[in-house]
């Protein structure tokens, strides 16, 4: 069959098929390569964890900084490739101490 040959119907299937996966693609991992979800929580000075010796450490990012470092072209998922969804901001998916950078 040629593309000439596919119909009207043929085509509908066909946009529809590619519409439905660039949605598909929207609502997955692709949406998390946006900072602003990131930063919504990281921009928070008080955000801390606990280490191994009961320390605070500050998780807290601040926008401009990493806009004007080394990492400012990249997205956090980028490197914390391990970050899928909401879990991790409900405090259901820690965080490893490794980056895939």
């Amino acid at each position: 069959m040629r593309w000439g040959e596919i119909g009207s119907k043929g085509w509908v299937v066909l946009l529809g098929m590619i519409s439905l996966l660039f949605f598909v693609g929207l609502t997955t991992g692709v949406a998390w390569s946006d900072n602003s979800l990131c930063l919504g929580c990281h921009q928070d000075e008080a955000l801390t964890k606990k280490d191994a010796h009961g320390r605070n450490i500050s998780l807290s990012v601040s926008e401009a900084d990493f806009k004007n470092s080394t990492h400012g072209g990249l997205s956090c998922s980028d490197c914390h490739t391990h970050i899928k969804d909401e879990k991790h901001a409900e405090g259901g998916e820690a965080v490893d101490k490794s980056v895939n950078c």
